[in-house]
């Protein structure tokens, strides 16, 4: 089973307007709601290739009800612990290629919220094969949060994956994650260095090898995706270039890697895996 450990849920409104000005009346052409945050919507797109998965984490009011149906309808095991308040929404209004956001507080998590959650981990964590630590991470929890549970899961020789914002991958790479999921900025700003060649994407990917990770897939500005290890190197084209969300793009990207490696197909394959299966569903999931 797949484990996938969200550290904050959210909900997206996004609302599509002819024209936005501040203080004026807008005709809005489109809207809707959905679930967003790295871990849900991998936790989706996995279930979607078929995988056993299970989400973890916390929800809260209404929002946490209505994320905790929408996953399941998507055939996701969800553990969400129920915690006070009301899970954080966003409200996102876009004007052709303009857009403006709005973005509500979260639940803040108390001491017992965070003990309740330890006990789910440790029943959930013995049915694990792959743990998944993705996205940011609410308020009440400290920024160490993926840490903790990224080593539980390296005692019992689960194989670990770091898929989430530098603010928190600077300390997760302490715990030896054993694979880390990136995109060339990031690992950029990650090691404080310039990358602009293929060799620097190579030799900063390293530099996280030598930190304790046994490989990191990264997404390159030219549209490629790296797999990277101490011993192999592997690229595989991406020319597919009308993303309108890197982010969904690149979650559709992990999940199909993902489902190659669980189903024993070799790095090249499981890269293609993920080169198909994102553009064969980016224009159904945003």
């Amino acid at each position: 089973m797949i484990t996938i450990l969200c550290g904050e849920s959210v909900i997206n409104n996004f609302i599509y307007v002819d024209k936005f000005v501040k203080g004026q009346k807008c005709n809005t052409s489109n809207k809707f709601r959905v679930f967003g945050g790295k871990g849900l919507n991998l936790a989706k797109f996995l279930s979607g290739l078929n995988e056993k998965v299970c989400l973890i984490g916390f929800k809260a009011g209404e929002n946490g009800d209505f994320i905790d149906k929408e996953i399941t309808n998507n055939n996701v095991l969800s553990l969400l612990i129920e915690v006070e308040g009301n899970t954080k929404e966003n409200t996102i209004i876009i004007d052709n290629d303009n857009k403006t956001e709005f973005i509500s507080m979260g639940p803040k998590l108390k001491k017992e919220d965070i003990i309740l959650f330890e006990d789910v981990f440790e029943e959930v964590i013995e049915k694990t094969d792959l743990l998944i630590c993705s996205g940011d991470i609410m308020d009440g929890l400290e920024n160490t949060f993926y840490n903790k549970y990224i080593g539980r899961a390296n005692e019992r020789n689960i194989y670990t994956i770091i898929d989430s914002s530098n603010f928190y991958l600077e300390t997760v790479i302490k715990i030896f994650p054993k694979f880390v999921f990136i995109d060339e900025k990031a690992l950029s700003d990650l090691n404080s260095t310039m990358i602009s060649t293929y060799d620097d994407i190579v030799e900063n990917s390293r530099m996280l090898i030598s930190r304790g990770v046994e490989s990191v897939l990264v997404t390159t500005k030219k549209f490629e995706l790296l797999y990277i290890s101490k011993k192999d190197i592997y690229k595989i084209d991406d020319n597919y270039k009308s993303k309108k969300s890197l982010d969904l793009y690149n979650e559709l990207l992990l999940a199909g890697y993902i489902n190659g490696i669980i189903n024993k197909k070799s790095i090249s394959e499981s890269l293609k895996i993920a080169i198909t299966y994102a553009k064969s569903n980016f224009e159904y999931v945003i």
